[in-house]
């Protein structure tokens, strides 16, 4: 599972409908890496396969030597496209990613080709983008599952749709032999007039590595809302002095503002200020002297929006699938409607699932938004893969 920093190996056992056994394992991916060359990561990737296989899957390694290759399943959480259930191409890089070498090629290919220098016996049977992942291990639970979500560094969403509905599908390879299927959208990659786009968030793009793209992503996500806090104090500390303005320089170095130190400060709110000026000062090197109790006030305050802002957005977002598939007849008025949803955004940031739940109220009503039901799917990306991969092994 190669999503944000980190590459996580799972090992699931299915039976009888039922995820009898997980066991995972996660690795950062060095920095340098994340901009090298793509043998290097796919080798680094692979790696840490056969070391999983080694400590925590000996029996069944001894096993494999004399039987049938590992199923393996591939989530690749960044924009692919895709032709079939074993192959698909990158096209573009995001959360941080800068391999200019990997756009084009292969990626089953380039995983399997890394797996047999390792000497890993086994076989990627399947390639998904994580919220395809996400919604089909809650599937595999709970008929009801419409969407996958993934709230975490990235977000991105998927749903069921008609292949009918798919004209893509159609014209490039004559239909398909399903009357349905599940659609990664990208949604980060979303623009429109309609977003409230800011001036920070002009900022915040020009200074990625893929500037112009993933704008959605980029208002909603972990990885871009601690710099947004930080610009907006840096835009304090010279327009009003927050800090007493002689902390400038400790604003001043991007991707310097934690999103964790926007969670932790979001969480205690106004209601214990103090504690907000111990935070600052100790995750930000900021002089005590210099935080007063109003410029933890105003920090307080600007994480309460940020953390508003981003947990609204994507409510909406989801909203906006389920009135499609409302009056597409995809679903039906009053049925339950589940939505997974991974990632440490969801998981861990203050309020985030009540937030989007006020925001169902906010567009639906209380009636109407009572229908949808956000699960939390841990390891719903590692565990979806595995299904899909495991159905197309036995196919």
């Amino acid at each position: 599972d190669l999503g944000g920093t980190n590459v996580r190996v799972v090992k699931v056992l299915l039976k009888d409908r039922k995820v009898q056994e997980v066991v995972a394992h996660e690795d950062a991916i060095p920095k340098e890496l994340m901009t090298g060359t793509t043998k290097q990561l796919f080798d680094f990737i692979a790696k840490q396969v056969k070391n999983f296989i080694t400590k925590y899957m000996k029996a069944q390694s001894m096993m494999m030597k004399k039987k049938k290759a590992y199923p393996i399943g591939f989530t690749f959480s960044y924009p692919m496209r895709q032709k079939s259930i074993n192959s698909g191409e990158l096209i573009c890089w995001t959360k941080g990613f800068g391999i200019k070498d990997t756009t084009g090629k292969c990626l089953v290919e380039l995983l399997q080709n890394s797996l047999t220098e390792q000497k890993v016996n086994g076989t990627v049977f399947a390639i998904l983008n994580d919220t395809v992942g996400t919604l089909a291990a809650n599937k595999f639970k709970d008929q009801d599952t419409q969407i996958g979500l993934i709230l975490g560094t990235g977000s991105n969403a998927a749903y069921i749709e008609r292949t009918s509905r798919c004209s893509k599908l159609n014209r490039e390879s004559g239909g398909s032999g399903s009357n349905q299927m599940i659609i990664n959208m990208e949604w980060g990659n979303y623009k429109s007039s309609h977003l409230p786009y800011m001036d920070v968030d002009k900022d915040i793009d020009a200074s990625t590595l893929n500037k112009g793209a993933q704008h959605y992503e980029k208002m909603i996500s972990g990885m871009y809302l601690g710099e947004m806090a930080r610009r907006i104090c840096l835009k304090a500390s010279k327009e009003i002095n927050l800090f007493g303005g002689t902390q400038r320089n400790k604003l001043e170095q991007e991707w310097s503002f934690p999103t964790s130190l926007v969670s932790k400060i979001d969480g205690l709110g106004t209601e214990d200020l103090h504690q907000v000026e111990n935070l600052l000062s100790s995750t930000l090197n900021i002089s005590e002297k210099s935080v007063t109790e109003s410029d933890a006030r105003f920090v307080a305050e600007l994480c309460t929006l940020i953390g508003d802002r981003s947990a609204t957005l994507a409510g909406a977002g989801v909203v906006a699938i389920y009135k499609y598939m409302l009056d597409n007849n995809q679903v039906d008025q009053g049925q339950r409607f589940v939505v997974a949803v991974d990632g440490g955004l969801f998981e861990h940031y203050p309020r985030y699932p009540d937030r989007m739940a006020q925001t169902f109220i906010d567009l639906l009503g209380k009636k109407q938004a009572q229908c949808i039901e956000l699960v939390h799917s841990p390891d719903g990306s590692g565990i979806g893969s595995a299904v899909i991969a495991a159905a197309q092994c036995n196919s």
